[in-house]
């Protein structure tokens, strides 16, 4: 019993960390498109109509983004949101359509 408590414990925290760096790699994909467009992290929040405290902690990576924000965000940064996104949602090249599928859904589920 007491195995298997710390083993779901243990998995628990390997999938917070897992959300923290996506959360993370995001935050810092929005930082610099918002840096390399000129603006402030008040203007961009302004933009979008959210507070400019929590824009700092979405581009922290303290706060989770919706795919909504993502593409808010994206819209005012003149971007898209594959330009935010690029790089987080990789998959090799040589796996499957399924087997990409599947490794996608495991890091939106991460």
């Amino acid at each position: 019993q007491i195995r298997k408590f710390i083993s779901v414990i243990t998995i628990a925290k390997i999938e917070r960390r897992k959300q923290r760096r996506f959360q993370h790699a995001i935050g810092e994909r929005i930082r610099c498109l918002r840096i390399s467009k000129g603006l402030t992290q008040y203007d961009l929040a302004q933009a979008i109509h959210i507070s400019s405290s929590f824009m700092n902690r979405i581009e922290k990576g303290s706060s989770t983004v919706s795919i909504e924000y993502v593409c808010s965000i994206a819209n005012a940064l003149e971007v898209t949101p594959q330009d935010i996104l690029c790089d987080i949602f990789v998959t090799p090249e040589t796996a499957s359509i399924s087997e990409q599928i599947k490794l996608l859904s495991e890091k939106t589920s991460a």
